[in-house]
């Protein structure tokens, strides 16, 4: 409901209640082939030497159970990607008990986020690099100006407030080239208001980006970061050309 009343096309969700109920069988597949192929994204190809640590470590773990070990190995080699490998490594250790559903213990959304993803993301965006990572509910200033346009009698709106932010700093202010929520598990109702609220904020990011490279050649183009617990889904929006 939610992204269609937003003018948004979801092609991520398969499920017969989605927006796939309003296409026959033929129409959408014919409508995914056509996005697939259209907006296809450059998969990035990961050093040789990172599956083969992958696999070493494996089989250490295979073979003795023992992550100090593993860790230690990690350690020695260096490479690129290795605090995120170790990072994965102590998560197995030491809080195994966010990688299982659980009803019975308590798990508080926040524990995924601070705990797994939000290391992660240090890792792959770092502070020296063109975008930051701002954790925490926070408010993208576009989406709330956006907001204050559609309802222009409201005296106090803010826009969603969002657990994950992506942001490229250009003169004064911020932009978002990605947004990201976290719940604790994809059978939560917040999961399905997630999505909903992702694909709205993604869209206004687009209108953002639209605003401020209006004189560039380059397709424009969003991020959306869905946490689910241990699980995290990465998904594009892109405005239909």
């Amino acid at each position: 409901m939610s992204a269609g009343l937003s003018s948004i096309l979801d092609l991520t969700d398969k499920s017969f209640g989605s927006q796939r109920s309003i296409f026959t069988a033929k129409q959408w597949d014919y409508v995914n082939a056509y996005f697939d192929k259209r907006l296809a994204i450059k998969n990035h190809v990961l050093d040789d030497e990172i599956p083969n640590t992958i696999r070493i470590v494996q089989n250490i773990l295979n073979l003795s159970a023992d992550y100090e070990c593993a860790i230690e190995y990690v350690d020695k080699l260096k490479q690129k990607y290795s605090k995120i490998i170790k990072h994965i490594l102590n998560i197995m250790d030491n809080y195994c008990h966010l990688l299982h559903h659980n009803e019975k213990k308590t798990i508080r959304e926040n524990e995924y986020l601070r705990l797994i993803w939000s290391y992660i993301l240090e890792q792959l965006f770092r502070p020296k690099g063109i975008i930051r990572v701002v954790t925490g509910e926070s408010e993208n200033a576009y989406s709330t100006e956006i907001k204050k346009e559609q309802y222009p009698e409201a005296k106090s709106l803010r826009g969603f407030k969002i657990d994950i932010r992506l942001v490229v700093e250009v003169e004064d202010g911020e932009n978002d080239v990605a947004v990201g929520e976290c719940a604790k598990n994809n059978d939560d109702n917040k999961a399905i208001n997630d999505n909903g609220k992702l694909l709205r904020e993604c869209k206004d990011n687009i209108d953002g980006l639209v605003y401020n490279l209006r004189n560039a050649d380059d397709e424009v183009m969003s991020y959306m970061i869905q946490i689910t617990g241990p699980s995290c889904v990465l998904s594009t929006i892109h405005l239909a050309l």
